[in-house]
């Protein structure tokens, strides 16, 4: 879950607005994440009035053979089978 949370803050305003687009007073923000993510590897970056955060794509996780050695032979399972 990435929570947002945004406090209003006094701007000096210059000339007169046609129209304005960023929202007055406070306000927030929940977006649920897929499990896939590396939280590790999560970026914010605030610059002119955006937020940018990336959130990267966990790297797929690959099935490891492991040997198995004992008399006479050695076999090899997956990791997590057996």
């Amino acid at each position: 879950m990435l929570s947002i949370a945004v406090r209003a803050a006094p701007v000096e305003v210059q000339g007169t607005f046609i129209r304005q687009e960023r929202p007055w007073g406070n306000w927030s923000r929940k977006l649920e994440l897929p499990k896939e993510i590396d939280p590790a590897k999560i970026a914010a970056q605030f610059e002119n009035g955006v937020l940018r955060v990336r959130v990267p794509k966990a790297a797929k996780v690959e099935p490891v053979r492991i040997a198995i050695g004992g008399p006479g032979k050695a076999t090899s399972l997956p990791k997590g089978r057996g």
